[in-house]
């Protein structure tokens, strides 16, 4: 499973969307549905499920809407991994993750 990266630090309580892009990965093939999950890597957040809104694709990038406002959203000090799972056309089935850090409130 492919690594992303990591995405600029985000502020808690913060609403924004995340995308990975996997044309490097299809080889011609396209993308016919996806599922996107969200979880605490570093640090706790038991709901941290609950701050993916919502997700959806376009050619080959995958997006998820994550956040929302304080004290539910993202936390202070976590850093959460995003893993999105593509099928593609051929019948292939292709993940890529990326963290999600959160700034601590200072």
């Amino acid at each position: 499973m492919p690594f992303a990266g990591y995405f600029s630090s985000c502020d808690p309580g913060e609403t924004q969307p995340y995308s990975i892009d996997f044309a490097n990965q299809l080889s011609g093939d396209s993308i016919v549905s996806i599922a996107a999950t969200l979880a605490a890597d570093q640090g706790a957040d038991a709901r941290a499920s609950s701050w993916l809104l919502a997700s959806s694709f376009s050619d080959t990038v995958c997006t998820a809407m994550i956040g929302g406002a304080l004290p539910n959203g993202l936390q202070p000090g976590v850093t959460y991994r995003l893993m999105f799972t593509v099928t593609t056309a051929d019948g292939r089935t292709l993940s890529d993750y990326a963290f999600i850090p959160c700034a601590p409130i200072t």
